[in-house]
């Protein structure tokens, strides 16, 4: 009977016993899963901070890349801009000298006219005064003295402004093709701003006959009625 109560206070003893080492265990199970969950939730938050981390550095340095290209960019584009202005002044300036040279030869050529019309009327006065069978030959230098004047005028003005406006002619031709070879003539000496009288010297038609011929291009310039000056337009052609 002893033996029965002590076996099975033993039982007992025994069964409280791996109760509680089963709850030990139980319990540091739990622990050590909460502990593994809470790691694993850690090293989550490591990753997402490395991660955000990376790509606030790479933000930076590609921002960092960009400021400096669109910088580099910007230099370069205002340089470009610089050595554009630069070209386009120095191109002004040599085509602004080209056109006083050209217009100092015009110049030249109009007294060289003048004083070949001035020998002309010189010698119509003289031919008066000779014998009939004198006049012919003075006629005759008359003639070509003026006939040769023109030409030379014209020939020598045209390869004169083709060196200065290599492209002028083509311009005004493809815009307005209905120009005549007398109003092409007549728009080159426009451009340079030259007046009726001073174009008359050079072309020996009357400045009546030149403002006439300047109304008709401006017709064909489509600029009749318009507010627009007509050497202003030629000259930016």
């Amino acid at each position: 009977m002893a033996y029965q109560k002590f076996h099975a206070y033993n039982d007992s003893i025994i069964n409280e016993a791996s109760v509680r080492e089963v709850t030990s265990l139980q319990m540091q199970y739990e622990f050590d899963k909460l502990e593994k969950e809470r790691q694993v939730k850690q090293q989550r938050k490591e990753m997402i901070y490395l991660f955000l981390m990376a790509i606030l550095v790479l933000g930076m340095i590609i921002t960092g890349l960009l400021y400096g290209f669109i910088k580099s960019r910007a230099k370069a584009i205002s340089l470009e801009k610089q050595t554009l202005e630069k070209d386009l002044v120095l191109k002004n300036q040599d085509l602004e000298i080209k056109n006083k040279e050209l217009t100092t030869n015009v110049m030249y050529l109009l007294k060289k006219n003048e004083l070949i019309t001035s020998v002309s009327s010189r010698l119509l006065q003289l031919k008066s005064q000779l014998k009939q069978e004198n006049k012919e030959p003075i006629q005759k230098i008359i003639f070509d003295l003026q006939a040769g004047a023109d030409q030379d005028v014209w020939e020598e003005f045209e390869l004169r402004f083709q060196q200065v406006h290599n492209d002028y002619y083509k311009k005004l031709q493809e815009r307005f093709p209905n120009l005549s070879p007398s109003e092409v003539k007549l728009c080159a000496f426009l451009k340079l701003n030259m007046t009726s009288k001073e174009i008359s010297s050079i072309i020996h038609q009357s400045v009546k006959s030149i403002e006439v011929s300047r109304s008709r291009i401006r017709k064909k310039l489509d600029l009749t009625g318009k507010d627009v000056n007509l050497v202003t337009f030629l000259s930016e052609l």
